[in-house]
């Protein structure tokens, strides 16, 4: 496919433009690449053993959800030196959506991970600017239940914070560190 086109496509249907972000970070294309886009290679961070992976893996596109540029930073040196020389010398473009992704009411992290969990995003809450970040979804679990589930879909660790009442109604979800 076209890579001008792919990268059209994933403007819109992530709203990448209309979605404000933190003042530094930069969503979109970051790095230029091929003009053909026949593999795509997905992770949360552009690190460098990603980008090793990926081009090792023939991607032509990497879409991320932490980029490359988004900490204010003007300087290119040490790893972001060798993340950018890695996607040049691969011909590999680069593609990052961070608070476009979290949102997203398809494939966005808090509604997948709602979906995983089970759940039915039932409305939103958490704003950042005119969008709303997070889902609510209503249920029935107690919270050694909950931790159980949650460490099954996230296959990491989690922590309850004891309080409440023992049965849990309400879930808010809100990935990242919002």
């Amino acid at each position: 496919v076209k890579a001008v086109s792919l990268l059209e496509y994933l403007d819109e249907y992530l709203n990448t433009g209309g979605f404000p972000d933190y003042p530094r970070a930069h969503n979109g294309l970051q790095v230029a690449g091929p003009s053909e886009v026949g593999r795509i290679a997905v992770a949360v961070d552009a690190s460098e053993a990603v980008i090793q992976d990926a081009t090792a893996g023939g991607a032509d596109l990497l879409v991320v959800h932490h980029g490359l540029f988004w900490d204010g930073q003007t300087r290119i040196l040490g790893p972001r030196f060798r993340k950018l020389r890695a996607l040049i010398e691969g011909e590999m473009a680069l593609y990052s959506s961070h608070l476009p992704l979290d949102a997203h009411a398809e494939v966005g992290n808090c509604a997948v991970l709602c979906r995983e969990l089970g759940w039915t995003p039932q409305g939103r809450f958490g704003s950042y600017g005119d969008h709303d970040l997070g889902w609510w979804c209503e249920t029935e679990i107690d919270g050694d239940a909950l931790v159980k589930q949650l460490r099954e879909v996230v296959q990491g660790p989690v922590r309850l914070i004891q309080g409440g009442s023992e049965r849990i109604y309400r879930v808010g979800v809100v990935t990242g560190a919002g």
